[in-house]
């Protein structure tokens, strides 16, 4: 019962990340379809901007800035993996006893 209940709390957050992925995503789809409907896209193509750069490009580079902490990861010094400041904590011996 017990690792069935932890099981359940492990998978609970990848659950509700790959739903709202999927939402988030749908959204995004459904937007783009519309303005292909209502000839927003061939605008941008008549303007001489690429429809497919400038709509995709923008909407990933928002998620880049909203959700930084993946990017920050890689981009770090020499892409050197980040330490945190709670698990940096160096354990320490007792000092030696003095007689």
């Amino acid at each position: 019962m017990f690792s069935a209940w932890c099981d359940l709390r492990e998978l609970i957050p990848y659950a509700f990340g790959y739903m709202m992925a999927a939402k988030v995503g749908t959204g995004l789809v459904a937007e783009i379809g519309a303005m292909r409907i209502t000839d927003e896209v061939d605008a941008l193509e008549v303007m001489g901007i690429s429809s497919m750069t400038f709509l995709c490009g923008t909407r990933l580079l928002a998620a880049l800035m909203v959700h930084p902490s993946p990017t920050s990861r890689r981009l770090g010094p020499a892409s050197s993996p980040v330490t945190w400041p709670s698990c940096s904590r160096s354990v320490r011996s007792p000092p030696a006893a003095t007689s």
